[in-house]
This record gives C-alpha cells, structure tokens and sequence, in this order.
C-alpha cells in the first residue's frame, strides 16, 4: 500500500481513479473514501469497515450545484451547507439530479457535505463527487495514526500530518433539526 504525503502529493493525483478506495484527511478527521460514480466503492468501504453493505455513507462535493445535483435542498439546507462549520446534511433524494443515479441508496434521505477542505475539491475536481466515512473499523474507537489507517484495506492513503478536528455537525432538513 502505498502512503502519500506532502513530498509526493502530486504523485497521488497521477494515479488515483474512480476505481480508489483510500484514506485521506477532510475537514473534519481522516476518512475512508472513494467516488460514487463507481457503485462498487460503497460496498467496499462497508466492508472495510466490517459493516452492513445497506449502511449509508456521507457524499463530499465540492459545491452547491453538485449538492443539488444529488439532494432536494430546501433554503435552510442550503444555509447549513454554507456554514463555516462542517456540517452534513441530510436531505431527500434529488430524482431528477444528474448525479443521483450514481448514488444507491435504499433511505430516504441522503448525507452530504460542501468540503471546505483543499485537498478533497482538488480530488472532487478530479474524480467527482466522493464517499466519505470514518478512517476505523465500526464499533471500534478512531485513531488518528499512520499504524491504525495502515490496518484499512485500502489502495493508498493520503497521510498530512495535520491537527485533526472533530466530526460534523449532522442537520436533518426533513425534521428541521441537528441530530448531532
């Protein structure tokens, strides 16, 4: 497996594709990812994280039109996904959205996030739209170190020794609410 940071970032952006499942840092902790535009990436992230294939996992877009090329995004969504703070957002499935389809969900509402972070529109601008979910196996504590990301199954990480933030604020735009 290969690890990348800031010495040879530029070689990541060489090979990563819509085939990649890696861990690379957010704008909150450090998250096992891979497009959406590949249904396969879902499953494998479940399974890397030792979880039920029907779990769904959060989308990173780089902007609000790619949001609302995914979700139904009411004003008040739309304030949340602007915020300054990361926030997800839940919201309802976009049908019409030229983006929807690449997303299989069996839930109603789907998880999405703006990245602020520079790194993940760099890779969005490259692959599109990505899964994002929690660099650890499920029901086991994260840990932010290169030993426990090495522990994933994944094709490459994306290592910046960064201070790490805490996870998303998660509003519901059904219910008008943060659940988290």
């Amino acid at each position: 497996m290969k690890i990348y940071n800031k010495n040879n970032i530029k070689e990541m952006f060489k090979i990563i594709d819509l085939n990649s499942v890696f861990v690379v840092p957010t704008d909150t902790i450090y998250g096992i990812s891979g497009a959406i535009s590949n249904p396969k990436n879902k499953n494998r992230i479940n399974k890397i994280k030792n979880r039920s294939f029907f779990k769904q996992l959060i989308i990173l877009v780089a902007n609000l039109k790619q949001a609302e090329q995914i979700c139904s995004i009411s004003l008040k969504a739309k304030k949340m996904l602007l915020s300054s703070k990361p926030t997800t957002v839940l919201c309802p499935k976009n049908e019409n959205g030229k983006l929807f389809k690449n997303y299989l969900s069996s839930n109603d509402l789907i998880g999405i996030r703006i990245s602020k972070n520079k790194l993940i529109q760099k890779i969005i601008k490259k692959i599109g739209p990505i899964y994002s979910t929690s660099a650890n196996i499920s029901e086991t504590n994260y840990q932010f170190s290169l030993t426990s990301f090495k522990k994933l199954n994944v094709d490459f990480i994306c290592f910046l020794e960064q201070d790490q933030n805490s996870a998303s604020y998660i509003f519901n735009s059904i219910k008008n609410i943060f659940e988290r």
